[in-house]
C-alpha cells in the first residue's frame, strides 16, 4: 500500500473506531433530534448501504423525511438539485410536505 494511503487509512480507522463497533454504528442522536424545537428535515437515500433508510423509521415525529429513491449515502452529492429545493423549502418555512419520496424532476 502507498505511504499517503496508508497514512490516511489509518486515521480512518481512528475515526470510525469511534462510532462504530464491528461496523455498527453506536452514535445514537434521536434524543437530541426529538429535543430540538425549530424545523428538521432528514435527507436520505433509499440505496444507502452505510445506514439503511429503514433506520429513519425511527426518527421523531416532528423531523420531516425526505427519502431520495436514486440516492445512496451522499444524496447531496448525487441529486444536488433537489436537495438544494429541500434545504430552501426548509429555510423559507414551506417544508409541510415531506411524505413519500423525493424524485429528481
Amino acid at each position: 500500500m502507498h505511504a499517503g494511503l496508508r497514512a490516511r487509512s489509518a486515521g480512518l480507522e481512528t475515526l470510525v473506531s469511534r462510532f462504530a463497533v464491528r461496523g455498527v454504528q453506536q452514535v445514537d442522536v434521536l434524543a437530541q433530534l426529538d429535543a430540538l424545537r425549530v424545523p428538521v428535515s432528514v435527507l436520505w437515500g433509499r440505496r444507502d448501504r452505510v445506514i439503511p433508510w429503514q433506520h429513519a423509521l425511527d426518527l421523531p415525529p416532528q423531523v420531516a423525511l425526505h427519502l431520495f429513491a436514486e440516492a445512496g449515502h451522499m444524496p447531496q452529492w448525487e441529486h444536488t438539485s433537489i436537495v438544494s429545493q429541500a434545504i430552501l423549502r426548509l429555510v423559507r418555512g414551506n417544508d409541510r410536505d415531506h411524505t413519500g419520496d423525493s424524485q429528481p424532476r
